[in-house]
This record gives structure tokens, C-alpha cells and sequence, in this order.
């Protein structure tokens, strides 16, 4: 079995990642905070909605359900969502894959 001598230099910079890497640790670091504030307004948003929506009993939100326009309007989500997911599947692996194995100008911008 080889050994690997590994060098320790002290006092020594990490190598600079120019902006590229600048872009990514900022992307990195402020996604989250940004989902994390819209998570809590739509939290905020959706529990006044739902708050509405039961504020004359649950009878009367059972029979809203009922309606024609709104099994209508559940049954178009659903079947978006069955055709959407199924679609960025696809593509979306077929990408991942474009990315991972071959070269080509502009691919650092995805890997850092």
C-alpha cells in the first residue's frame, strides 16, 4: 500500500475561487433565509384563509365543497399535477445527467 504524505502549510490562504464561488456561497446562504420568510407570510396568509373558510362551521364549508365549480377546480389541480410531475421527472433527470456527463461551455456555472 503507497502512503500519502500530506503537507501542512501554516499561515497560507485557502486558493481564491474568484466570483464564481462568491455567487454560489451567496446563493447558498441566501436562498434559505429567503424561503424561510416567504414560508412564514404564506403561513401567516393561508391560516387567516382557513380561519374564513370555517368561520361558519364546518357544514357550510363541507357543502362549498361540494359544488360543481369546485370538484371541477380540484379535479384540473389534480390533473395538472399528474401531468406536471411526471413531465419535470423526466426532464429533470434527463438534465442532470446532460450536466454530469459531458463537457461544455458553461457547465462551471452549474457545479462549483
Amino acid at each position: 500500500m503507497a502512503t500519502v504524505a500530506l503537507e501542512l502549510r501554516a499561515n497560507e490562504p485557502p486558493p481564491s475561487r474568484g466570483a464564481s464561488g462568491a455567487i454560489h456561497r451567496w446563493c447558498a446562504g441566501g436562498s434559505p433565509c429567503c424561503a424561510a420568510g416567504v414560508g412564514r407570510v404564506h403561513r401567516a396568509a393561508a391560516g387567516g384563509r382557513l380561519r374564513a373558510a370555517f368561520a361558519k362551521g364546518l357544514p357550510v364549508y363541507l357543502a362549498a365543497i361540494r359544488e360543481p365549480d369546485t370538484l371541477s377546480a380540484i379535479r384540473l389541480s389534480l390533473l395538472a399535477a399528474g401531468v406536471s410531475v411526471p413531465l419535470n421527472l423526466v426532464f429533470g433527470v434527463a438534465a442532470a445527467w446532460t450536466i454530469a456527463k459531458f463537457q461544455f461551455k458553461g457547465k462551471s456555472f452549474w457545479s462549483p
